[in-house]
């Protein structure tokens, strides 16, 4: 009985002494954890200040928690405890017209803090009394806890001025240069009619000395008429060339789905004086249904099967057309077995009164091939030029596919020209 008090005692104390020691050990705990989080909030601190992009976060009052020095130095002040409401006098918020004060209310933060996710929205920047602003690119997303209740609102902004100023800038050049542009094909429709007049005065008055005194009239007076004509004609053909380039851009038609191998046909029923002529072949296999101002692609098969038949050398002109199907777009080629052209003027070709060969023995004006790049460029695609296998040259030129999914065939395979030759059906 004596000794049972001693050994409550004792007990009692062993029992202190571990709860000593837990507590000891959870102290020590709690000290390393704080040690760690200590350790968290400045490397969360060390990397928001680091950042490029800005950062603001605020409670669900709408007090500022967070606001890094890149969010600083795009909006030209620090964080302020005032009501939401006054921001943007405060900071210069405005509208993309950079005029108009930005809703408080539309504000990404406010949006985030009643539970939307923002995205990309555009403000213009500049708060009193500087003298420039800023263009912001601002997402927001809600902070929410386990439950989904709302504790406040995170923005990342990130400084878009040099891209916005730039797409202004190039969109302002865009709209100088189609001003120009227009300006440029005006002047050109005008001036080609303008210039048309006087040609038929001067051929008609050299045609006319020509038949009234070509008796009375020496070998070289003669000639100079002939000369004359012989220019007027060929300015003639100029005139009506730039004119027709000129038609690209004014009398652009609608795109609608048109079967190629019928706008190939109808260039081929334009040519046929020429391919009677030269005794000319003129094959093509099923061509593919496309998107396109269909007159205008007849002008460019019209153009690229009359330069292959013009410039054929000493056999008889042989010219074939395919089609095949490259992701949404069919790339076509005219191939020719003619006198071809020169690596060094390939790309040349396509230029204003540009021919594959100066010195040719062959009549033109250097302007069809320029039509054909204009064409094609409109529809999005783009033509060029290769030496064909063997001999000849083979021009290639892409549209897009009325059928994205493949080619669709057309009416049927076709020939043109002489000694058996036949149209498509």
């Amino acid at each position: 009985m004596t000794g049972r008090p001693a050994d409550e005692t004792a007990e009692l104390r062993e029992r202190i002494k571990a709860l000593e020691t837990r507590l000891e050990g959870q102290e020590r705990a709690m000290r390393e954890q704080d040690a760690r989080l200590r350790d968290k909030t400045r490397l969360l601190t060390s990397i928001l200040e680091s950042m490029s992009d800005g950062v603001a976060v605020i409670d669900a009052a709408g007090h500022f928690l967070q606001f890094n020095a890149a969010a600083m130095r795009m909006i030209g002040l620090g964080p302020v405890d005032a009501p939401p409401a006054t921001w943007p006098e405060r900071y210069g918020f405005f509208m993309p017209d950079m005029v108009t004060p930005f809703p408080a209310d539309r504000l990404p933060l406010m949006r985030a803090r009643r539970g939307e996710s923002v995205d990309e929205e555009m403000i213009y920047t500049r708060p009193p009394g500087a003298a420039k602003g800023a263009w912001l690119s601002i997402n927001s997303r809600p902070l929410q806890d386990e439950s989904g209740a709302i504790l406040g609102a995170v923005s990342v902004l990130r400084d878009v001025t040099r891209r916005i100023t730039a797409e202004r800038a190039l969109e302002r050049k865009a709209q100088e240069l189609a001003r120009s542009n227009a300006e440029l094909e005006q002047f050109a429709y005008v001036a080609s009619h303008d210039l048309q007049e006087p040609l038929r005065m001067i051929a008609g008055y050299a045609d006319l000395l020509s038949r009234r005194y070509h008796d009375r009239l020496d070998a070289e007076a003669n000639g100079f008429l002939d000369d004359i004509a012989a220019g007027t004609a060929r300015m003639t053909d100029l005139i009506h060339d730039i004119l027709a380039l000129s038609r690209v851009a004014s009398s652009r038609g609608p795109f609608e789905a048109a079967d190629s191998g019928i706008l190939c046909e109808r260039a081929l029923a334009n040519l046929q004086a020429a391919v009677a002529r030269e005794h000319a072949v003129v094959t093509h296999d099923d061509l593919p249904r496309v998107l396109c101002d269909p007159t205008q692609v007849v002008q460019v098969f019209q153009n690229l099967i009359g330069n292959a038949i013009k410039y054929h050398g000493e056999a008889p002109p042989r010219v074939h057309v395919t089609a095949e199907p490259k992701e949404r777009r069919a790339v076509f080629t005219v191939r020719d077995e003619g006198i071809g052209v020169a690596a060094g003027s390939l790309e040349e070709i396509f230029q204003m009164f540009r021919r594959g060969d100066e010195r040719a023995p062959f009549a033109g004006t250097g302007v069809g091939l320029a039509i054909c790049r204009k064409v094609i460029e409109r529809h999005g695609g783009r033509i060029w030029a290769e030496p064909a296998p063997g001999h000849g040259t083979a021009f290639r030129f892409t549209l897009p596919l009325a059928d994205a999914a493949g080619v669709a065939p057309a009416a049927g395979a076709g020939a043109a020209g002489a000694a058996g030759g036949r149209h498509a059906p």
